[in-house]
């Protein structure tokens, strides 16, 4: 499956309808991510968009994309630094 790209986006849904866990995304959604705002949260193999997206147990959770075998996914709403779903 081809990776989703921020053209398949367009302006017609939220990210949250567009993305769903597991989904492969191209580096042009990676480079979204990083650059929206100041990311919440940045390594090498993780990237979170700093504006908190919900809370789960009374903690905030991020939008989070993390490189595996070279290709960026869609991990969810994640806890700050966390690459699973909370």
């Amino acid at each position: 499956m081809k990776p989703k790209t921020l053209h398949d986006w367009g302006d017609s849904q939220s990210l949250y309808e567009f993305l769903q866990v597991g989904d492969t995304v191209g580096e042009d959604v990676a480079d979204f991510f990083l650059n929206q705002v100041p990311p919440a949260f940045l390594s090498s193999n993780v990237i979170q968009l700093g504006e908190c997206a919900d809370y789960r147990h009374d903690r905030p959770v991020f939008a989070t994309v993390k490189r595996e075998n070279s290709q960026w996914k869609y991990a969810g709403l994640c806890y700050i630094g966390g690459e699973d779903p909370a």
